[in-house]
């Protein structure tokens, strides 16, 4: 299998910022590593999930597919970096003498918008590709139709905003003390590693958390304050009925438990039945009611398909 990673453009890269000879192999070592870790920790997940034996094929599929486009993402971030990293020199290397400050300049904005892109692909648990398996294999999703789910957005964002603050401390202690030791409840030990890891981490940023990881976190934090607001609208809205009396059944959009229910004057015959479950409607014994979640789609459902061939029928 040919190595995605380009050792020439890395060697260049670290010739043109640093004294040190570059150790070849070190950029592919770097990759396999962190692909490593990735797939360690989605091991750990899959003997965390509860699979059922009709969706554990699929669903590991879906896992697999994301795996290999981590690691393909993660080797054009790797080639990008040094590319970015070899496109101009280090002044320490070359000089004053002449030195490019405008391409220098272009560089820094290429890093930049670099880390913003592509920053938390360097972390193999905290990236779209891992959340993605997280969901897929744990069902973390948060739905709209969850009749919990303002209390799980709240707990959410409510966990985003403190980890918000908690990188702006790390990151002003660190900028103040060039060091993380005497910081909140770190040991020694703990503080140690975390310098070694911000002065030869991947990022060019020295400090514990780089400026892509609170862009990110603060577009979580906006996404998931404007998805609650939105939600809490829609429940403070309560409960909308409206008649479809002449099809045998009314409906209920039920705001407390958020599901769409179906409230039928007897059982519905084996054919309305057959169409309700193709649709995602389930029967109720407690609510008496064929329901399923409230969503849009399933407003859609009901509209476009349930209301079309039920009254195709009559």
């Amino acid at each position: 299998m040919k190595n995605p990673i380009n050792e020439k453009i890395a060697e260049t890269a670290q010739n043109l910022n640093s004294f040190r000879d570059y150790k070849q192999g070190s950029a592919t070592a770097q990759y396999k590593t962190l692909v490593a870790e990735f797939k360690t920790a989605v091991e750990t997940l899959k003997k965390r999930a509860n699979l059922l034996d009709a969706e554990r094929e699929e669903k590991l599929e879906l896992v697999d597919y994301y795996i290999g486009k981590y690691a393909n993402k993660l080797a054009n971030a790797i080639n990008r970096e040094n590319t970015i990293r070899a496109s101009c020199p280090s002044v320490m290397i070359c000089g004053p003498a002449n030195f490019p400050t405008r391409k220098k300049e272009k560089q820094n904005a290429a890093m930049d918008k670099f880390w913003q892109e592509c920053g938390d692909l360097f972390s193999p648990t905290d990236n779209y590709y891992f959340k993605k398996i997280e969901n897929i294999l744990l069902n973390k999703t948060i739905y709209s139709g969850d009749a919990l789910a303002i209390e799980k957005l709240e707990i959410k964002l409510a966990d985003l905003t403190e980890f918000q603050e908690e990188m702006k401390s790390a990151n002003a202690y660190y900028r103040k003390n060039k060091t993380m030791k005497g910081y909140a409840e770190l040991t020694d030990e703990e503080a140690e590693k975390l310098d070694n890891a911000i002065v030869n981490g991947y990022s060019w940023e020295q400090r514990p958390y780089p400026s892509y990881k609170l862009t990110n976190n603060n577009g979580k934090i906006k996404q998931t304050r404007d998805r609650l607001e939105r939600l809490k609208a829609e429940k403070a809205m309560g409960d909308v009925d409206y008649d479809c009396s002449d099809l045998g059944f009314t409906v209920k959009e039920n705001k407390e438990i958020m599901r769409l229910q179906l409230f039928f004057e007897g059982k519905p015959d084996e054919e309305t039945r057959k169409v309700l479950k193709s649709n995602g409607f389930k029967w109720s014994p407690s609510q008496g009611a064929w329901q399923r979640q409230l969503t849009n789609n399933a407003r859609w459902a009901l509209k476009n398909y349930i209301v079309k061939q039920l009254r195709a029928d009559f």
